[in-house]
């Protein structure tokens, strides 16, 4: 007989074939071997029966098993197989030496309990008895009749009545209350679908937690049940803990949230004072220079006035005075610009951005050369809300610039604004062609007294404070220039409407 006859021979056995040579080593598994002990034989084969890749139960069993096998001894008997998730399988368990090689044959072929408790030896039906007697867990076996054909101690115990009584007896007519309880559905579910059952239930009859591993016979049914209410009643205290533990971690962790986010406040806080510290003595500096410089050219120009007897002169003296006088009140207005976008609450109301621009242009005619510069305006877009004093404080600095700073060489000055509102925002374009911003000058010129051409007599605040409102209207604001050619003002501003 060829090797592949004699694999597909073993292959289609009823009962589970092991065989091994004379070195203890497996040669042939099964498939059946595969399906009791759930290994593959590509596992298996070339392993040694010793091996901790092997089930505990051949380890256990290597003399009688095999090496009496090599002895030339054979046998029959009769075992339970301890599986790793405490289930249990009882084994007839064949073993024989090969009669044309060296090595033997292991057969193992599955008991159904109850058809074959009373035909084991007495010797084997007592291991039987011990391995159930002295089990942690309950076990009962029913016939097809559901009927008690076994009940070993810890069972009658739970049950509060001998294994005497029992035997024999119906468990639906002995234990009525387990009628439509899990456990009995469960039962019935196992012997139907003939398979292997494990379910956890509270069994209110008996105020207790158990767990029920069920397996269906050929004639019947095994159960093994263990009393688990301890450990549930344990468990339960632990998910409390948990649970306890997770919404205190939680609340740390919300609080910690809390804690990092004052952190960052009291930095940006501390920032901001420092800035504004910083602002308050360059204001304090700047404003006694720029007050008193004015105020001693006007005392000298008055003392020169008292002895000046040339009328001519006297008004040039005069002239100077009020060109001093315009510059003291431009810082002024500067300072109280300042002061307004720190300290008045914002109060969006809607912007009429064509009346505004005429606004602030009407207070620019008594600027020099501002009918040389042509205006040109275009807005689009559906109405905008936003803080109306804010825009004011804007429009007039930049503006302002683009009037004072224009270029008295170009052909023909011009100054564009283009404004396109969107439900989101307003984008706002001030371009110009005036005398332009150096490129030394220009990332400096949002800051405080930076002035961005030698031509500016104002006070340096003009587009810093600019800056300073649109940030608190949210918004942002960028710059190019180029000297000689002109400047460009990008606008994006909130729209609150």
């Amino acid at each position: 007989m060829n090797l592949e006859i004699n694999q597909l021979l073993i292959n289609s056995a009823p009962e589970g074939i092991l065989a091994f040579d004379t070195d203890f080593q497996v040669t042939a598994w099964n498939n059946k071997m595969e399906q009791f002990f759930q290994l593959p034989a590509k596992d298996v084969v070339g392993c040694k029966v010793t091996d901790s890749c092997m089930p505990v139960l051949f380890q256990e069993n290597f003399n009688t098993f095999f090496y009496d096998v090599l002895q030339g001894n054979s046998s029959t008997i009769s075992t339970i197989n301890f599986q790793h998730n405490q289930t249990y399988e009882f084994f007839e368990i064949t073993y024989f030496p090969l009669l044309y090689a060296d090595g033997g044959i292991v057969m193992f072929k599955e008991i159904q309990l109850q058809a074959q408790l009373h035909k084991l030896s007495s010797k084997t039906y007592i291991q039987f008895q011990d391995v159930l007697e002295s089990m942690a867990d309950a076990f009962v076996a029913l016939d097809s009749s559901w009927r008690y054909t076994y009940v070993n101690k810890k069972a009658a115990a739970i049950f509060n009545r001998t294994q005497e009584y029992l035997i024999g007896k119906h468990i639906w007519t002995e234990f009525p209350e387990g009628i439509g309880q899990p456990f009995y559905e469960a039962y019935y579910k196992a012997v139907k679908e003939k398979k292997h059952i494990t379910l956890k239930e509270y069994y209110a009859p008996y105020n207790k937690w158990f767990e029920n591993r069920i397996f269906p016979l050929q004639d019947g049914v095994a159960i093994f049940f263990t009393d688990i209410t301890d450990r549930v009643i344990e468990e339960e205290k632990l998910k409390l803990l948990n649970t306890k533990l997770e919404n205190q971690n939680n609340e740390l962790q919300i609080q910690e949230g809390m804690l990092l986010d004052h952190q960052e406040e009291l930095k940006r806080s501390i920032h901001e004072l420092k800035e504004r510290n910083f602002e308050l003595d360059q204001i304090v500096y700047k404003t006694s220079h720029d007050l008193r410089s004015p105020l001693v050219s006007i005392l000298g120009l008055l003392s020169l006035i008292k002895n000046e007897t040339d009328v001519e002169q006297v008004r040039s003296h005069l002239d100077f005075i009020e060109n001093r006088v315009n510059k003291l009140d431009d810082f002024v207005k500067s300072m109280l610009n300042f002061s307004k976008i720190n300290r008045i609450d914002s109060k969006p109301v809607f912007i009429n951005f064509q009346e505004l621009i005429s606004q602030c242009l009407q207070g620019l005619h008594f600027i020099k050369d501002y009918d040389k510069v042509e205006k040109f305006i275009q807005i689009s877009g559906p109405p905008f809300k936003q803080d109306s004093l804010r825009m004011e404080i804007v429009f007039n600095n930049i503006l302002s610039n683009a009037i004072k700073y224009m270029n008295p060489y170009a052909s023909q000055p011009y100054l564009r604004i283009d404004i396109i509102v969107t439900g989101q925002q307003a984008n706002i374009t001030f371009q110009d062609n005036g005398i332009g911003i150096k490129q030394e000058y220009l990332d400096h010129v949002f800051e405080m007294f930076v002035r961005g051409t030698e031509r500016s007599e104002g006070s340096g605040l003009g587009l810093y404070i600019v800056k300073q409102t649109i940030e608190r209207l949210n918004g942002t604001i960028t710059i190019s220039s180029v000297a000689g050619e002109g400047t460009s003002l990008q606008l994006s501003i909130p729209n609150l409407a």
